[in-house]
């Protein structure tokens, strides 16, 4: 039965989406670069922030490759 919670992801699980080593998950934490929850002593990710996440990424390198795009050539 559930009750409106959504389930949390693993260390190896985000690791696997992102495609990335433990070790940059872990910085990129705790840089405070990556949204998390500690549930018991052990890091949880929640699936709907990482996709909010990845998406705020995604925005920022078009906004960044459109500033280059409109900037002026020499």
């Amino acid at each position: 039965m559930t009750i409106g919670l959504r389930p949390l992801l693993t260390v190896g699980e985000v690791c696997q989406i992102l495609r990335i080593k433990r070790s940059t998950l872990y910085a990129w934490v705790q840089a405070g670069k990556l949204p998390c929850l500690r549930v018991g002593g052990l890091l949880r990710f929640d699936r709907e922030s990482i996709s909010q996440w990845l998406e705020g990424l995604r925005q920022t390198r078009m906004e960044e490759n459109e500033q280059c795009r409109s900037s002026p050539q020499i």
